[in-house]
């Protein structure tokens, strides 16, 4: 079984990962060797995302409630001090996909799968990814707990949302109790954005 989807995963990413269902593909085939080998806790970032793109309100997953509760207290934070620039800092480092790269590209090392991303390619990636999980909000477990803030984080390409900004065609979206929405731009995937030693040529 493992050859098998180890093959597949080779197949795939030589051709390049190029509609949404392969990126779903890609993500189940590489859950199937994390949970095969027992080896989830050690990719907590790749498992994460694996759920993400197959349920439709991810409100149970242990790694989605510690993102919604990082991104409630940056919110509390916020409030706090207003400082905007330090926020959405950290809210644009969340959807960077830094640790994911890093988590896919540990675990090709791991099992031998003979590729790497490029730049290109993962920016590639990222962008149906995101298309995925814009149908796919996060839910605070837990809404009734006093220091929640934030019930939901999702990302959205919805016209009167993105329109706002003119650097990206998606947004990410904070829905707070009793208040209006905090929303910013996905930043354009770029060298910088990663980092240029994180990519394998």
């Amino acid at each position: 079984m493992k050859e098998d989807i180890i093959s597949k995963l080779t197949t795939l990413c030589n051709g390049n990962i190029n509609s949404e269902s392969e990126v779903l593909y890609f993500l189940t085939e590489l859950r199937k060797l994390m949970e095969r080998d027992l080896k989830k806790s050690q990719y907590p970032t790749l498992d994460f995302y694996a759920n993400w793109v197959v349920h439709p309100k991810l409100d149970r997953n242990i790694e989605a409630q510690r993102v919604l509760s990082m991104v409630n207290d940056k919110v509390a934070e916020y409030r706090s001090t207003n400082d905007a620039g330090a926020f959405y800092s950290c809210i644009s480092e969340l959807l960077s996909f830094k640790n994911l790269y890093i988590e896919i590209h540990n675990l090709f090392k791991h099992y031998l799968v003979p590729y790497a991303f490029t730049e290109e390619s993962f920016a590639r990636f990222r962008l149906y990814l995101i298309a995925i999980i814009s149908d796919c909000p996060l839910q605070v477990l837990d809404k009734e707990k006093p220091n929640k803030l934030v019930y939901e984080f999702s990302v959205s390409s919805e016209h009167s949302l993105v329109s706002r900004f003119e650097t990206s065609n998606y947004v990410w979206l904070i829905s707070i109790a009793n208040s209006r929405p905090i929303l910013g731009p996905i930043a354009e995937y770029t060298r910088h954005t990663l980092g240029a030693d994180y990519y394998q040529q």
